[in-house]
Order: structure tokens, then C-alpha cells, then sequence
């Protein structure tokens, strides 16, 4: 399902510089939700198939772990250094519209004004993902204090203003959901759907008492944990038509339906459509998986998307400094380009390093389990 992956990371990447292309896919909250329900599948996947050794839930944690952690270093590194850059250097480019301040100067020019508790937070879900999501509810009083809010573009300063990431809030999300999962994602399927019904339920109550706003949206964990599990009911229908006898036009269906129907969601969006796009996606996921697991290409696309959503902004704060008068076309390309190319190299320079390493610790941990 690489296809589908890399059309949801470059959905955000649209999504995030629209002043740029002008065009839109699926936009970000659809695009992150649809990528919970690919993350409970793969959960499901790998935690019913692989770690089903006695003792093995410190191990997927790590590996998973190992699996998100280095690229995101890398990125935080890079962004760092460009935000030291950014904080002397004005830019040359105003046709690119940028979306959030400096965090780095941001946090330079108020670190005298923040209480001991809002520093730490920042400093550890920046260091260490976790709490992101939590941050966006979250504000800074005039004592330099946090506090809760319900709506954090109310508050004159958030507190995700600071995040160097800005982005990595669902990744913060996707690691809550990996210390749950080794416990619910091998439960009847009536537990499971029970727990999907309820956090559904609690989102449209939420909704109808006025909290339909972001970041009660898509970024409330108890909120989203549903399409998470709604990943692991699409797991359960991929069990049983892997041992059907499928026609190869029936794989190919739902394949090419998903591809398409991300491509004109914003033409027959309405209101509700992103459930209806969610239903549609888990229900064709479980084919679309059966149809690509074995393609080398696909799954290098796909590998792809983790990356793409982790380096898109801080080279959209890059295209900044390219000369004022060069065309805004000129500009997309760059931009689209250079996000790909660096993709590629952290996929190839680091994830597949990283790789041979959790491949071998599995490895290693299976012969000592028999």
C-alpha cells in the first residue's frame, strides 16, 4: 500500500505549503487519521504474526521505537540548525507563505518569562516526541505558567508554538498507541469494536457540546484511538481473504477506487465526508494490502511517507531564502523536489541502517525464545 501512503504524506505536504501549489488532496487531519488506520493494520500485522513470543512486548516496543526515533533526531538536528540560521537571517522570498514562527527564537526570546514546568515540558516532548498532542492544550499564562485550553488559537501563546516539529504531535500519538496495542490488538473482536464505538461516541458528545474545534478534531488520543482499532478490524478481514481464492481483478479494485477517490476528494467532499472516506479506506485496505505486499517499488514508496511528513516544513521554511523574483512554479518544484530527494536519502542513509539492526535483534530474539 505504498501508493496510498506516499498520496497521504504528500496530502499533508499540500496541505502545509497550499500558498505554494494551490491544490489540495485530502488535507491534513483526513490524511493523519487515514495513517492511524494503516498503523493499527500494521500493529495488528506484525503483533499477531511476529511478536508472538513470550516477553516480547519490550522488544516491538524498542524496535518500534528504533524505528521512528533516528529519523525524527535527524530532522530535529536539521531544524535546529536552520532555526539558529533563521534567527539572524532574514528571508529573501515573500511569496512563500509560512505557516508558524521560529520556535527557536521564540523560545530564546521567552525563556526568562517560562516557569520551570512549561521549559521541562518543552524540552522533553521535543527530545522525546511523547506529549506532543498533549501540548496543544496547552497555553502560557503571563506568569510564564501553563494552563488548559480548549482552543488553542484563542490563547495569545500556545504552547506548540515552541515545538521544533510542529508536526510530530501524531507521532506522538502513533507512540501512545505502540504502549497500548501489544494489550487490545489480540482481543475478541467484540472488545475491539466495543472500544470503537465508545471513543466515537464520546467524539460526537464532545461535538455537541460545542468542542468540535481543533484540536479536539484530530489530534484528542482517547478521540483517535479509534482509528487505530478500526485498523485492527481491517487486519481481521485481510486474515480471511488471504486464505480465499481471490480474481486478481477483484485485488485490483479496491486499489485503484482508494487511489482515485483520494485524488478527487476535495471535488465530492461534503459534510461527514471524512468518515465516509475512513469507512471506504478500511474497508479496501485489507485488499490493497493482499495486492502490494510483494511489490519492491510500492514498498519503497511507502517507505518514503514517514520521512516526507517528518522534513516537509522545515524545508517549506527553507524555500524562504530563495531569490523574491522567482516564479512561485519555479519554487513548487524545488520545493516538492527537494523534499522527495531528502526523503530518499534519510530512508536510505538511516531507516534501512536502522533496519538491519531490528531485523537482527528480532532475529536474535527468536532463536533464544525456542
Amino acid at each position: 500500500m505504498g501508493v496510498l501512503r506516499l498520496l497521504l504524506a504528500l496530502s499533508v505536504v499540500l496541505n502545509h505549503s497550499y500558498g505554494i501549489f494551490k491544490i489540495n488532496l485530502l488535507g491534513g487531519p483526513l490524511a493523519v487519521q487515514a495513517f492511524f488506520i494503516i498503523s493499527g493494520f500494521y500493529m495488528s500485522l506484525i503483533l499477531n504474526e511476529k511478536y508472538v513470543q513470550k516477553g516480547s512486548y519490550k522488544l516491538f516496543i524498542t524496535n518500534r521505537f528504533m524505528r521512528i526515533y533516528p529519523i525524527y533526531a535527524v530532522v530535529l538536528i536539521i531544524s535546529i540548525l536552520f532555526f539558529i540560521f533563521n534567527y539572524n537571517h532574514p528571508s529573501t522570498n515573500t511569496n512563500v507563505k509560512f505557516f508558524f514562527e521560529n520556535p527557536l527564537g521564540l523560545t530564546i526570546s521567552h525563556i526568562s518569562d517560562l516557569s520551570f514546568t512549561a521549559l521541562f515540558v518543552l524540552f522533553f516532548s521535543n527530545l522525546f516526541i511523547f506529549f506532543q498532542d498533549i501540548i496543544m492544550f496547552l497555553g502560557v499564562d503571563s506568569s510564564g505558567n501553563l494552563f488548559w485550553t480548549s482552543n488553542f488559537r484563542l490563547v495569545d501563546l500556545p504552547l506548540y508554538k515552541f515545538l521544533m516539529i510542529p508536526q510530530a504531535w501524531s507521532i506522538s500519538l502513533e507512540c501512545m498507541f505502540y504502549v497500548f496495542a501489544p494489550f487490545l490488538l489480540r482481543r475478541n473482536v467484540k472488545i475491539i469494536l466495543t472500544i470503537i464505538f465508545a471513543t466515537f461516541f464520546m467524539r460526537f458528545i464532545t461535538y455537541y457540546n460545542g468542542y468540535d474545534n481543533d484540536p479536539w478534531s484530530y489530534r484528542f488520543f482517547p478521540f483517535e484511538f479509534g482509528y487505530f482499532l478500526v485498523g485492527n478490524i481491517s487486519y481481521l478481514i485481510y486474515k480471511k481473504i488471504s486464505v480465499a481464492n481471490i480474481q486478481i481483478k477483484m485485488q485490483w479494485a479496491p486499489f485503484l477506487f482508494m487511489v482515485g477517490l483520494t485524488l478527487i476528494y476535495p471535488v465530492i467532499k461534503f459534510n461527514g465526508s471524512q468518515y465516509l472516506y475512513c469507512f471506504c479506506f478500511a474497508l479496501c485496505l485489507p485488499f490493497i494490502f493482499f495486492l502490494t505486499k510483494n511489490w519492491k517499488f510500492d514498498t519503497f514508496l511507502g517507505d518514503l511517507s514517514y520521512p516526507i511528513y517528518l522534513v516537509h516544513i522545515v524545508l517549506l521554511a527553507l524555500m524562504k531564502y530563495l531569490p523574491g523574483n522567482l516564479n512561485i512554479v519555479f519554487v513548487g518544484i524545488i520545493y516538492l523536489g527537494s523534499v522527495i530527494l531528502a526523503s530518499i536519502f534519510l530512508n536510505e542513509v538511516v531507516s534501512k541502517r536502522i533496519e538491519t539492526i531490528r531485523k537482527n535483534r528480532y532475529l536474535n530474539f527468536a532463536k533464544k525464545a525456542e
